[in-house]
């Protein structure tokens, strides 16, 4: 595998594809309880970010150059690692139909409403098909290009949200029991679970020979600023509209951003948003649909994907089509049964890895001992 991607981008990726997640579906998870509770979750879920962070670290320097399949071949062997790949497969295709999904129900909800959800599907199937036909390098070159103008536009909505603040929106003391916060830190921790995503591509990364120092300050970088801009739109979305109504939206920040001014000279320019989010949803489309064809391509030994491209587009449209009819279909997908497989797929699979990995060391170095021990006899 061509060593095509860089650390920096992969950390740029994950970050894009987070952006939409945090305007939209985090808020409203989070508005069942108030900023109060928002705030709390939020450490809480720093309990599971940071191991997840450990183990890529540990992986990385492990296994450097090996994907995230080798990693599996390494650990359980070929038929195993087969087992589960296909696991991840299902997985991801579940995944990129509900991406598809949440995008187009973006747009309706926002400026198309009349628009049917086929027209929605297709326009995306033919934009991810030209990014792959460009290669997956240009994918996240175009996500290190966009991931700094969104940051920097969204970071204006805020500031020129901050005149309009109410205060008794946010000054609101905690209701929620321990159990229920928790429930709330698992949305948190399934959307930043993408984060163990870049293990999939670690036979294409560029600078590995750099990996301990790097991956290390990047990770860092990232799980912060993840968690600052999800407190600063959570704060500021529940002041502006009250959590009851962002429990009730879709699209929250992109409400709570209506009517908002800057510096009293512009005004209604909360359509950026639309396109922060349509760029954030491509990015995070074109990744999942790249991660699924990699678990086809691993499950079943196939070299060149070009010929599947078209047939997996076909499919995923049908999937979408057959798993999901209405929002509250998806809403229900999303909250009953993905948030759930997300951390499964994210945390408890690959921590069970990582014992396995040490196990394997143990039983490594004891046989190296009895054999030091043998020899000296």
């Amino acid at each position: 595998m061509k060593k095509v991607i860089t650390f920096r981008q992969l950390f740029y990726m994950f970050l894009a594809i987070s952006i939409t997640p945090i305007l939209t579906l985090i808020p409203a998870d989070l508005a069942v309880g108030n900023s109060s509770s928002a705030g709390i979750s939020v450490i809480l879920s720093l309990v599971a970010l940071i191991p997840l962070a450990l183990l890529i670290v540990v992986f990385m320097k492990a296994y450097p150059h090996y994907n995230f399949y080798e990693i599996l071949v390494e650990l359980f062997g070929r038929a195993v690692a087969k087992v589960l790949i296909a696991f991840y497969g299902i997985w991801s295709f579940v995944v990129l139909s509900t991406k598809v999904w949440q995008y187009t129900l973006n747009l309706q909800s926002s400026i198309m409403s009349n628009t049917r959800e086929q027209v929605f599907f297709v326009t995306m199937m033919i934009l991810v098909l030209y990014a792959f036909l460009r290669g997956i390098k240009t994918i996240f070159r175009f996500a290190e290009f966009v991931l700094v103008p969104m940051l920097i536009i969204l970071f204006i909505y805020i500031l020129s949200a901050i005149p309009n603040i109410r205060l008794d929106y946010i000054k609101v003391a905690n209701t929620l029991t321990f159990s229920e916060l928790c429930g709330q830190a698992g949305y948190i921790i399934a959307a930043a679970g993408n984060l163990f995503l870049i293990l999939i591509y670690g036979d294409s990364v560029k600078d590995h020979s750099k990996s301990g120092k790097l991956i290390a300050r990047f990770l860092i970088a990232t799980i912060a600023l993840f968690l600052v801009l999800l407190i600063l739109v959570t704060v500021v979305t529940f002041s502006l509209v009250g959590n009851n109504a962002s429990a009730m939206i879709s699209t929250p920040f992109y409400v709570a951003m209506k009517g908002i001014s800057v510096l009293n000279i512009l005004e209604h320019f909360e359509a950026i948003l639309i396109i922060i989010m349509f760029l954030s949803d491509f990015l995070g489309i074109c990744l999942y649909a790249s991660i699924s064809m990699r678990c086809i391509k691993w499950a079943c030994s196939v070299r060149k994907m070009k010929f599947l491209y078209i047939p997996f587009a076909v499919f995923i449209y049908y999937l979408a089509l057959v798993l999901c009819r209405t929002q509250f279909d998806v809403e229900y997908l999303y909250n009953t049964i993905l948030v759930k497989w997300n951390l499964i797929m994210q945390y408890v699979i690959p921590f069970a890895l990582i014992i396995v990995h040490y196990s394997k060391i143990g039983v490594t170095s004891t046989r190296m001992q009895r054999v030091e021990v043998k020899s000296k006899q």
